[in-house]
């Protein structure tokens, strides 16, 4: 325990010296890889150019923990092998073109689709074959599409997460509630821990407007999440109801623009200011509307901790959400 405990406080402290040093050289990497965003479009609310370098120094963040994964042999690994890792580097990297050369959504699809079916290809692990709701008894054998399930939900969950990123903070506290959730849900490990004080850490910057997280760093933490998701369901320490519930809000948003787009005759992953975040900007500042999202994500999470009332619980938030935005939908016309 004592031997975990000064592993956990090494790491902690290797990242934040990597964080100063990050954050001294931040703005010039981001101008040498020209990794900066520009509000020169309706789409874009910050005001001034801003580096999008998030994902870098949440990656070199991973690597460090990968680093001290195989030096103590730590069972996290078991959530995150090397081979995953690989995977989930293919995206980041992929991340850095898109933030870079911001690549048409037609070719990010494909490209994501690709690289998750390689991924389950070598990975037969993650191939979700039941899915079963606790709640209510009922299960679902899906060995026959297993493939195609596992990526289209591994898919799905990587372009929620990329929609909902659009406002400060606002992803960074999703993918944090998301990994707090997991270790307390399953259990704590040198890699949640690690991942945690990273996100932590980015927050810090990315509140002062320092830093985005880009597509690098939403595709580097979604992708993450999702193999480690996988891996505690098909292990049985978590269950699909609670799975759902941690991503149903970035879902649902997500679901219903994909229909207003396509009712609209759009492509559905082409970006506009529809998303939650920006009818609430209509009434409430920024701080406001980060309050309220984290709110719609946190309280039902964290009442399914302490009581087993998922399917409620689920419920609950798809009324909140569906509340909240035709109300101030409404009031914005």
């Amino acid at each position: 325990m004592i031997e975990n405990f000064n592993s956990i406080i090494i790491l902690l402290i290797s990242i934040f010296i990597f964080f100063l040093i990050f954050n001294r050289y931040n703005y010039s990497i981001s101008q040498y890889l020209k990794l900066v965003d520009h509000p020169n479009s309706s789409l874009k609310a910050h005001k001034k150019p801003t580096p999008i370098t998030g994902g870098i120094f949440l990656y070199v963040c991973l690597i460090i923990i990968i680093f001290f994964q195989k030096s103590h042999n730590n069972e996290a690994i078991l959530y995150l092998n090397y081979l995953d890792f690989f995977f989930v580097s293919c995206l980041f990297y992929f991340g850095i073109l898109d933030d870079k050369f911001n690549l048409g959504p037609n070719i990010k699809l494909l490209v994501l689709a690709l690289t998750i079916f390689l991924l389950l290809l070598f990975n037969n692990f993650l191939l979700i074959n039941k899915i079963e709701i606790t709640s209510i008894n009922l299960s679902f054998n899906v060995m026959s599409i297993n493939y195609f399930i596992t990526a289209l939900s591994i898919l799905l969950f990587i372009n929620a997460s990329n929609m909902f990123d659009g406002l400060d903070g606002q992803s960074g506290f999703y993918f944090l509630i998301l990994f707090l959730f997991l270790g307390l849900t399953t259990k704590f490990n040198l890699i949640l821990f690690g991942l945690i004080f990273s996100i932590v850490l980015f927050l810090i910057l990315n509140l002062k407007k320092k830093i985005f997280l880009g597509d690098s760093g939403i595709f580097l933490l979604s992708s993450i999440f999702s193999i480690m998701v996988i891996s505690n369901y098909q292990t049985g320490k978590l269950i699909s109801e609670e799975i759902f519930l941690l991503m149903m809000i970035p879902g649902i948003d997500m679901f219903r623009l994909f229909v207003e787009r396509i009712a609209r005759k759009q492509n559905p992953f082409k970006g506009d200011r529809n998303h939650l975040h920006h009818i609430l900007l209509n009434s409430f500042s920024e701080k406001k509307v980060l309050q309220i999202i984290i709110f719609l994500i946190l309280i039902p999470n964290l009442i399914s901790y302490f009581f087993d009332y998922h399917i409620y619980l689920i419920a609950l938030s798809l009324l909140g959400y569906l509340g909240i935005f035709f109300y101030f939908k409404k009031k914005n016309v």
